[in-house]
């Protein structure tokens, strides 16, 4: 099952031109704090998932250029271990990154695994093994 509009499909994009840009406000982290609870994870597993896809924007994630926002990797940890103690596996899934778009016409910087696994490990979570699987 995935999850989407808590952490992507957001109404914002970092590529955008400046004066097209909004920045995050404080009722975008309230919503990000809001949308998905306990209770949610619960209910996906009491239909019988075995996992749960949340796809995450980088805008999101990351303030600026490799400048994270810990609260919603702090959000992203919760919910990784809201799933586990339920049985679900989490695949997260990195949306709208820098460099991913086809309607880019300028070359901007994109988001490395190193660059990822940088800002996960910055939060206390690392890859293991080959299959670079996250435990958090």
């Amino acid at each position: 099952m995935g999850i989407g509009g808590w952490l992507t499909n957001y109404k914002r994009f970092n590529v955008l031109p400046e004066q097209w840009k909004l920045p995050l406000t404080i009722g975008d982290f309230e919503h990000f704090e809001r949308y998905i609870t306990e209770a949610d994870v619960e209910r996906i597993a009491s239909f019988g998932m075995d996992h749960i896809r949340l796809g995450f924007d980088q805008i999101v994630v990351e303030e600026s250029p490799y400048r994270y926002r810990e609260s919603v990797f702090c959000l992203i940890e919760t919910f990784v271990k809201a799933c586990e103690k339920r049985g679900l596996n989490v695949v997260l899934n990195l949306h709208k990154a820098i460099g991913n778009s086809a309607t880019l016409r300028n070359r901007c910087r994109s988001w490395t695994m190193r660059s990822c696994e940088s800002a996960l490990s910055r939060c206390g979570w690392h890859s293991s093994g080959g299959s670079r699987r996250i435990r958090a």
